[in-house]
């Protein structure tokens, strides 16, 4: 009885992270963000929003590279900025949310609870996305409250909850809630006849889910540094906040 090892094969770091999100390309499908805000004609921005998300493609379909919050919100601004009324058609159809997610609404971030560990991570959340006004991190002083929030305000889009159940420098427990239209279901479900790959991995990316769980891990690292925790536990936010993750 005898066997043999297969070789030991190395594959090169930067193929699974060499991928990037080529802005430039799909600026040149659509025209400028500027631009967007001068269409008029309703159909010329549905035709517009499907070249984006053609552009999209490429990257939807290999391996996913997590988008940085101020990533996800730069390509929020590609295909935001139509006119009002415009704009209302595109929400008013619901395979435009099916194939944008959060990219095309985004909304507030609530954070909970209200302690100076999140008042850091709200101010650090802030500044790596730096893009004023693109959407506000609001404070709670607890799950139950955001919620209730939530719910109540019926002028504001959501883009996620994120609540702290524990913000320390050894221990990070959180739990990070989204539209569940905006997420794959998690019902167990058996397609006896089905054909190809059921994309539905890919909402994860398209409601910045993945991105918001990026910057929570990239500042657990700057508060497991113990040069930095002692500030963040105070409240304040970690130096060079957007040089890191």
């Amino acid at each position: 009885l005898g066997y043999n090892l297969s070789e030991v094969e190395v594959f090169p770091e930067g193929v699974y992270n060499g991928a990037y999100l080529n802005g430039t390309a799909l600026a040149d499908l659509v025209g400028d963000a500027s631009g967007l805000s001068r269409v008029r004609n309703p159909n010329a921005a549905v035709s517009e929003l499907v070249g984006v998300r053609s552009g999209l493609s490429s990257i939807l379909n290999g391996p996913l590279p997590i988008l940085s919050v101020r990533q996800f919100v730069g390509l929020h601004e590609l295909v935001s900025g139509f006119p009002a009324a415009v704009e209302n058609q595109l929400l008013s159809q619901n395979r435009f949310g099916r194939l944008f997610g959060n990219v095309l609404t985004l909304g507030d971030v609530h954070l909970s609870p209200d302690t100076p560990a999140v008042r850091a991570f709200r101010d650090y959340l802030v500044a790596r996305a730096d893009a004023p006004g693109a959407f506000e991190a609001r404070l709670h002083g607890s799950e139950a409250e955001a919620v209730g929030s939530i719910l109540n305000a019926t002028d504001r889009q959501t883009w996620a909850l994120v609540h702290f159940d524990a913000l320390e420098p050894c221990g990070v427990n959180y739990t990070l809630r989204l539209n569940y239209t905006t997420l794959p279901s998690t019902w167990s479900r058996v397609a006896f006849v089905a054909r190809g790959l059921d994309t539905d991995y890919q909402k994860y990316w398209l409601s910045g889910a993945l991105s918001l769980q990026r910057e929570v891990h990239s500042f657990a690292l700057h508060l497991a540094d113990p040069a930095a925790a002692d500030g963040i536990l105070r409240g304040h936010a970690p130096p060079r906040a957007g040089h890191r993750g």
